[in-house]
């Protein structure tokens, strides 16, 4: 758990009662560690959680759906002979 304890925040410059000490992600874990109030913490995730909600949107599925793999009444596989076949074939690997 970690220690809240008071004096400036390292981001907003403002005297706070509950600073702790956190790195900043885009730093890396060899980023130093910076005094931080609740305050600049909570929108920083919020700023996280906002790009990641905007990066969901885009990639969930930047191609279309997935392609149908069926067989026809003559037994041809729709997918045959293409990766997908090759690797969630439903038909067992046409």
């Amino acid at each position: 758990m970690k220690t809240e304890f008071s004096g400036e925040c390292d981001w907003c410059r403002k005297e706070a009662d509950d600073l702790v000490e956190h790195k900043d992600f885009e730093e890396g874990m060899a980023g130093r560690l910076y005094d931080v109030c609740a305050e600049c913490r909570i929108k920083e995730r919020e700023s996280v959680e906002a790009e990641q909600a905007e990066d969901d949107d885009y990639n969930e599925e930047p191609y279309g759906p997935e392609p149908e793999c069926y067989q026809d009444a003559t037994g041809y596989c729709s997918m045959q002979g293409t990766e997908h076949c090759d690797w969630d074939c439903p038909n067992g690997g046409c």
